[in-house]
């Protein structure tokens, strides 16, 4: 080799030599621990689904020390995400996509059911080790399952009426009514440092609207104007409550009015209570007609979910996978 080529030669090998000792110590760690068809699983990404798992495990003190635990629950993960991928995959071959608006959409659902915030939702994934952008995507996913469920399995579930019968005779205990009223309220709430004079000032403003039902004014209009108790703005409205369920001067007295009677003024630790009951709900067992439609779905959703985990074995028997962990 002439001197001048040899010469940028070993300059371009030098190059690519120099380079190789600047790459981050992770491109050395990183490598493909499962190919599934034509994706690959990474080490980085097994471990970022991991760390929040490991970390939890480390908590016990019963599992922290053995490597067993550890190592099963890795492979565990593993095979999730080798479904995972499968079910992306024949997401993409049967064009099924999850819009960002169908995301947003559940997750405000779940803030909603749970009287929480946005901020209340990062706090409790910073907690688990799990990013938002992370439990999006697990949502993704979730939508993408059901979707493809749908698509794919519902026409072949089939509920019958033996089905429903056997159902209601096996769950008789889950469809036995309790005795509960529906209450509405206005609430008159004692402050905790309140002296007797403050009480007894308190106790004739209930007094003084207890007398406005008495001479004919609407119970939900007051309710709204005066109550400082919950669902002040739905007329005082408490839904239906079981006994046990509120403190027990209100509860004894709610379930010894009929309805749409109102009770007297109710003095309790919280305040002085004005009640009145909407409805009641008896004891015994509710008829099956009643629930009909809660056991069809019950039943759907248990043969849906032994369909889908049969759906996936086939899906993982016909894919090429090959695990190298």
């Amino acid at each position: 080799m002439p001197m001048k080529l040899r010469t940028w030669a070993m300059l371009i090998a030098g190059i690519f030599l120099c380079a190789s000792f600047v790459r981050p110590v992770d491109a050395f760690e990183d490598r493909v621990v499962a190919v599934v068809n034509d994706d690959v699983i990474t080490l980085s990404e097994l471990n970022e689904v991991y760390e929040p798992i490991l970390a939890r495990i480390k908590a016990d003190d019963r599992a922290k020390m053995d490597e067993k635990i550890r190592d099963q629950a890795k492979k565990s993960l593993l095979d999730r995400l080798i479904r995972d991928i499968l079910i992306e995959q024949e997401a993409k071959r049967l064009s099924v996509t999850v819009g960002d608006n169908e995301i947003d959409a559940v997750i405000e659902d779940r803030l909603a059911e749970k009287k929480a915030t946005k901020k209340d939702l990062l706090n409790a994934l910073a907690k688990e080790n799990m990013s938002y952008e992370r439990y999006r995507d697990d949502i993704r996913k979730e939508i993408m399952r059901m979707k493809l469920v749908r698509r794919e399995l519902q026409s072949k579930i089939a509920v019958s009426d033996e089905d429903i019968g056997r159902y209601y005779k096996r769950h008789r205990d889950k469809y036995e009514g309790k005795e509960s009223v529906r209450i509405a309220q206005i609430l008159v709430v004692i402050p905790r440092d309140a002296d007797e004079a403050t009480r007894a000032g308190l106790r004739s403003r209930a007094e003084m609207i207890l007398e406005k039902i008495r001479a004919g004014e609407r119970f939900d209009l007051l309710a709204r104007q005066y109550s400082q108790g919950p669902a002040s703005g739905e007329g005082g409205d408490l839904g239906f409550i079981e006994k046990g369920m509120i403190v027990p001067e209100v509860e004894k007295v709610a379930f010894s009015l009929e309805k749409g009677e109102v009770s007297d003024v109710v003095e309790s630790p919280v305040g002085f209570h004005i009640l009145t009951i909407t409805d009641k709900r008896g004891v015994g067992a509710k008829p099956l007609e009643e629930v009909r439609e809660e056991i069809i779905s019950a039943i759907g959703n248990q043969r849906m979910e032994a369909k889908f985990m049969e759906w996936i074995d086939e899906l993982v028997e016909k894919a090429h996978i090959d695990i190298r962990l």
